[in-house]
């Protein structure tokens, strides 16, 4: 559930942020960066988002120097104050998820980015409240337990090392859904039957696969560089495997744990299914001109010789339509939800009155990363 929701909160953030993060060059802060205990779940986390002058947060028995932090309010929505505690709990949550690996000259950025996502919020929950939205317990629960099974990568990235506890990953699924169900009965966010057919139709060519084969495969490394007594005498392996592998009672699976010396010897040489294109030529030509149980002679490539077991086909086709539609209208219905929120922002911005306070937000430069943690 938590993959199709737009960019509305921290946890969206987040991620965009996270993805920015992994095409830039590393820190060079050296400075303890021990994870600090998470909270339980009876403590009310923007209470004890508390930080120094100089951007040291406590949280538990270990010490965190924040990149950017507050000192005052970060902005009014209609003379609502966003609190320094808010937004030092997003700064801290974004220091954990990035092990503090954002450069000087992106922190500006990131820090607007967090008051602008806290501006959006306070009009999102405001809507909210308005229309009566309440998210019941038990679908909290679902989503909750949905991230947890089918995306637990997700969850650990956001849940582990004091980042985030399992109540504050509720509460920000909660808000999610809620402002989901707001947009939703605001504006269309529902692709129509229409739309999904109209959408396979146009983009007929991304249904359309190739035809593929499963193989397993025996390989004995030599370059082709190699000297050619080196090359023949990889081959004649080979050769000799050919011979084992056509015995009645062969089992080539075992016959490559035995004797491949490539990456897939584990799996006893499994492949899996692959179009033509995806291994080397010579390779792709010997496997899909053979019939499944076939074995072949030795095959070389630029990595060495092979001894191929093809398994099984696949012709090319098209994807049915029914085996996507519900992918389509996934993907469409994300689209129209991202419109929706931009619309309610541009809405609900021209009438309200937002003041951001930039001069209340402290960043840390190279000169302060130099310092000892306290």
């Amino acid at each position: 559930m938590l993959r199709s929701v737009p960019r509305l909160s921290f946890l969206s953030l987040s991620a965009a942020l996270m993805l920015t993060l992994t095409a830039m060059p590393a820190c060079t802060n050296k400075a303890k960066r021990d994870d600090p205990a998470p909270l339980t779940n009876n403590e009310k986390p923007e209470d004890l988002f508390k930080v120094t002058p100089d951007g040291a947060l406590t949280r538990g028995e270990t010490t965190t120097n924040l990149l950017f932090w507050a000192t005052g309010p970060v902005a009014k929505v209609d003379g609502e104050e966003i609190s320094p505690g808010r937004f030092n709990k997003e700064a801290y949550k974004l220091h954990k998820l990035t092990e503090g690996r954002i450069p000087p000259e992106y922190r500006e950025t990131y820090a607007t980015k967090i008051t602008e996502q806290l501006v959006d919020g306070v009009l999102l929950e405001r809507a909210v409240e308005a229309e009566g939205i309440e998210v019941p317990k038990e679908e909290v629960d679902e989503e909750l337990a949905d991230l947890q099974e089918n995306q637990p990568r997700v969850f650990q990235m956001l849940t582990g090392e004091g980042k985030m506890t399992t109540e504050e990953l509720r509460d920000e699924l909660r808000a999610q859904r809620s402002y989901r169900l707001l947009l939703g009965k605001r504006y269309e966010t529902q692709a129509s039957d229409e739309e999904v057919a109209r959408y396979y139709d146009e983009n007929a060519d991304a249904y359309a696969k190739p035809a593929e084969v499963s193989a397993r495969h025996i390989l004995f490394k030599v370059e082709q560089s190699a000297p050619a007594a080196e090359i023949e005498a990889a081959r004649q392996k080979a050769a000799e495997v050919v011979l084992l592998a056509r015995q009645p009672d062969a089992d080539f699976a075992q016959l490559a744990q035995d004797r491949s010396e490539g990456p897939s010897a584990p799996r006893g040489g499994d492949l899996g299914y692959f179009p033509a294109e995806r291994m080397v030529k010579p390779f792709s030509d010997a496997a899909f001109a053979m019939e499944v149980g076939e074995i072949s002679e030795p095959v070389q490539t630029q990595f060495g010789w092979h001894v191929i077991k093809v398994e099984g086909k696949k012709p090319a086709r098209t994807v049915p339509f029914e085996e996507v539609r519900e992918q389509i209208k996934g993907h469409l219905d994300a689209g129209k939800v991202r419109v929706a929120y931009e619309t309610f922002l541009t809405e609900a911005k021209a009438g309200a009155k937002i003041e951001i306070f930039p001069e209340n937000i402290k960043l840390r430069t190279n000169e302060d990363e130099a310092a000892p943690a306290p």
